[in-house]
């Protein structure tokens, strides 16, 4: 069984901001309705000359990971001078790691915003803000505030970045998150591109997230299964916002992490009866209620770093725990920046 498309190939180049140094990397797609979709919206987006974005994770010292801190606390202190609600501010690292509710609860409060600002949109407040009877400032205010809604999606990704150096400051034997999550953001009117998911899209969730493969992106305002229980967010369980993904965009997320098969069900499953979970939800769920893992696009095949020599990928595929976290470390690591996404043909 054929299970890679045979035509088309992912092309993905990232650097050092600091050095200028660039690596390029291939990726072969999956030969699936959804992937031959998502290649659709990449052309579309790079037609229109979006702005390619990225959150780069990659093993930091601990100089980096204090200057992160500090810029996530700058964050919350604009979002606290631009909104009307205050958001809780952070102190330290290490009460991080004794308590990190602070991160759960500022999650809630992105979700807040999200859902609040699409309220505000959908009834046409911009159209006319002096004359609606829910004027106000700092927000809604008197424009859309799109400096304060980019904070706002930076927040969200300070909070999951955070969350790892937390949960490895726990735990200093486990892996660094070495992921990327790039996006493209519209410069024009025209807005985000999204596809929603069909009913056989369902089936390819995958709880089990293997190094070197790419993802769909869960483009969704929340959480789902998945990072709901590893952030042992209860909370979140309790309130009944729990987000299953049904919509994808050119959200793409890659996966650097040596994978554990079974480990996503069984945190979930223990989690879940640890909990409780039963009486407050129907463990038989529905594939599109479920949604556990992430949906697969494809898988890295080549790397080139400069102009030297092109690297086939194959061996990492099947090479051990410490050759991937090797590769992690003295390659991956060496970038900070994905600078374009395209689709070539093979």
């Amino acid at each position: 069984m054929k299970m890679f498309n045979g035509v088309y190939i992912a092309k993905i180049g990232v650097s050092n901001s600091k050095t200028g140094e660039t690596m390029t990397l291939w990726a072969n797609l999956m030969d699936t309705s959804i992937s031959k979709k998502w290649i659709d919206v990449i052309y579309e987006n790079n037609s229109r000359e979006y702005n390619l974005k990225s959150n780069y994770r990659r093993y930091k010292t601990i100089e980096e990971q204090e200057a992160e801190l500090q810029e996530f606390k700058q964050n919350i202190s604009y979002i606290n001078a631009n909104y009307d609600k205050e958001l809780t501010q952070l102190t330290t690292i290490e009460d991080l790691v004794e308590n990190d509710d602070v991160l759960n609860d500022l999650h809630e409060e992105f979700e807040i915003y999200g859902d609040r600002l699409e309220e505000v949109i959908r009834s046409g407040y911009f159209d006319d803000p002096k004359a609606n009877p829910n004027y106000a400032l700092p927000w809604p205010g008197d424009t859309h505030n799109k400096i304060l809604h980019e904070s706002f999606l930076r927040l969200n990704e300070q909070i999951h970045n955070t969350e790892t150096i937390v949960r490895r400051r726990l735990d200093p034997d486990l892996e660094s998150s070495c992921t990327c999550l790039t996006d493209f953001m519209p410069n024009t009117n025209d807005g985000y591109i999204h596809v929603p998911l069909e009913p056989e899209d369902y089936m390819l969730f995958n709880p089990t997230l293997d190094w070197g493969w790419l993802y769909l992106g869960y483009n969704t305002l929340g959480k789902n299964w998945m990072s709901t229980s590893l952030d042992d967010d209860v909370a979140a369980v309790e309130r009944d916002e729990i987000r299953p993904q049904q919509r994808f965009a050119a959200e793409l997320f890659m996966n650097f992490v040596p994978s554990y098969p079974n480990t996503t069900q069984y945190r979930l499953h223990k989690w879940w009866t640890e909990n409780n979970f039963s009486k407050l939800k129907d463990p038989c769920m529905k594939l599109d209620e479920l949604c556990l893992g992430y949906l697969p696009l494809g898988q890295l095949c080549l790397y080139r770093e400069g102009e030297g020599e092109t690297i086939p990928m194959q061996d990492l595929w099947f090479g051990s725990k410490s050759d991937k976290i090797d590769w992690n470390k003295n390659v991956w690591s060496k970038y900070d920046t994905v600078d374009y996404l395209i689709i070539e043909k093979k």
